[in-house]
């Protein structure tokens, strides 16, 4: 039977099963997965109780989607890494808070995994995932378990896992998707703090569900109607979460920048943790985009530091 015959699912099963992810597949998935993650933003909000709980982590990870969907609306669709490559670009130039910096990291890992790769197999995926994991992990001074960062870890290991048992794209992605909705329900026993206010991560949560977002495309659900059971911030025990949280978080900076000299990440991380916490560092394109929380009588040091 031919493609154009098929129903809308069984067309891309199809496609993804039968041939190599090219750009425009990469390209459908991204916008899916943002789709989806828009949708459902003020669930992941309503989780938000680390490192700060101001219930903006759905909100600073769907806008950073947006500025990577705004970057590869006129890439052409024959080449996955150039799709990739403008894909974190966009990412990491309209990341937003602590989540938003490590999803550009994220995206960033793909997109140096598969250079000069126009289409990806699923060797390639399960390779851009280990990349997207170690990614991740360099750019936060302090990783901490329980986090998005054991989700994306997680969801590496699954895809190693599909890789070594020869399944195809499609495949493999649904079993790095389950291993993020695993990973993400595990998240309370790896960080106390979450069990304290009853939640899972949000980061690992809005993560999950760009992966969610991306196999429902291909199953041909929709994608733009929220899931039901988001959880109300009232109905969540944050009193003792409150207490938890680390002092010294009264301002939030970022700072972009690009440095005259090659950047030596240790020193930097050191200086940056005399000043706060929550320190991400995200990279592109030899520009760099510096997360950090800091008390009130450090508020401008982090950009005389880079300044100077």
């Amino acid at each position: 039977m031919a493609l154009d015959k098929l129903p809308v699912r069984e067309t891309r099963l199809f496609v993804l099963k039968q041939f190599p992810v090219n750009g425009k597949a990469v390209k459908r998935l991204a916008q899916a997965a943002y789709a989806w993650l828009e949708a459902n933003k003020q669930t992941v909000n309503a989780l938000n109780v680390f490192p700060v709980p101001d219930g903006d982590t759905g909100t600073n990870m769907s806008l950073t989607m947006k500025s990577a969907m705004e970057e590869i609306k006129t890439v052409p669709e024959d080449k996955a890494d150039e799709m990739l490559n403008a894909l974190a670009q966009g990412a990491l130039m309209g990341a937003r808070g602590n989540s938003g910096v490590i999803l550009s990291q994220i995206w960033r890992g793909f997109a140096r995994s598969v250079q000069g790769k126009p289409s990806l197999s699923a060797q390639d995926l399960a390779a851009a995932f280990v990349s997207a994991r170690d990614t991740a992990y360099k750019g936060v001074v302090r990783p901490v378990e329980g986090t998005i960062l054991t989700v994306i870890k997680d969801m590496a290991a699954a895809a190693e896992e599909g890789a070594k048992v020869g399944e195809d794209p499609i495949t493999m992605l649904r079993r790095v998707l389950q291993a993020s909705k695993d990973s993400v329900q595990h998240t309370p026993e790896l960080l106390p703090i979450l069990k304290q206010a009853g939640v899972v991560d949000s980061g690992g949560k809005g993560l999950s569900l760009l992966m969610e977002g991306m196999m429902r495309w291909v199953d041909g659900h929709q994608t733009h109607t929220a899931e039901a059971g988001a959880q109300p911030l009232a109905a969540m025990n944050l009193e003792n979460a409150v207490e938890a949280v680390e002092e010294g978080q009264d301002y939030e900076v970022v700072v972009d920048f690009r440095p005259h000299t090659e950047l030596d990440l240790a020193k930097f991380y050191g200086e940056l943790e005399k000043m706060g916490t929550s320190i991400q560092v995200g990279e592109g394109d030899g520009m760099y985009r510096m997360h950090i929380h800091v008390p009130t009588d450090k508020r401008d040091a982090p950009l005389n530091y880079i300044t100077t």
